[in-house]
């Protein structure tokens, strides 16, 4: 004998009911592959994964009382129906119906309350998955440049931001008197006072 085929709306609800807790979480491979170190893109979408979880943790709690309200009702309903079923000539058949009816209710208020709790996991997991990677991220980065960074006063040596807002001036350029005045010429700025005159009165050298 055949068995009849299972239709697809019953997979599909026993697969929303069953499906582990985990089972939408990404890995931090997953997200590294989608991010390929681009941290900008990933603390935009960290941010929207924060609110989103802001939003649903409230909505979440709003549908858990919701959903108790609602299977306390149907639990009373239960209760009037065994007692109405104990009674002598009951209508077995009648019954049988009503009870279904009311698991029906359970489950789909049940299963909606979980899919809420499910989403509301996910988003949880996956931002804590986010921090991690763009720590992870952020030290891959800092090492690759400290590797970079070049000896000063080597032949050919690099460029550097100067202490005092000129920018980029080579080290073997740079005489004594001009790192004392730069340095002279950033307190003076810190100060908020002129230039010339606060280097006049500290009679640095030109």
């Amino acid at each position: 004998m055949v068995s009849p085929p299972i239709k697809k709306a019953n997979i599909q609800r026993a697969s929303a009911q069953e499906r582990p807790l985990d089972s939408d979480v990404p890995s931090q491979a997953d997200l590294a592959v989608q991010y390929q170190n681009n941290t900008a893109q990933l603390c935009t979408d960290h941010e929207k994964i924060i609110e989103k979880i802001l939003e649903e943790e409230e909505s979440l709690i709003a549908s858990h009382r919701s959903q108790i309200d609602k299977v306390v009702e149907i639990v009373q309903s239960e209760m009037e129906l065994l007692n109405q079923v104990d009674k002598p000539g009951s209508d077995v058949q009648k019954y049988v119906q009503d009870l279904d009816k009311y698991l029906l209710k359970k489950i789909s208020v049940i299963t909606s309350l979980r899919s809420q709790l499910l989403a509301f996991h996910t988003h949880l997991k996956t931002e804590e998955i986010m921090s991690n990677l763009y720590e992870k991220m952020r030290q891959e980065e800092e090492s690759t440049q400290a590797e970079s960074v070049p000896v000063q006063g080597a032949q050919g040596g690099g460029q550097y931001d100067s202490p005092f807002s000129h920018a980029m001036i080579m080290p073997q350029q740079m005489s004594t008197d001009q790192i004392i005045k730069g340095l002279k010429q950033q307190q003076c700025e810190d100060y908020e006072l002129d230039s010339q005159e606060c280097l006049d009165e500290h009679q640095v050298f030109d």
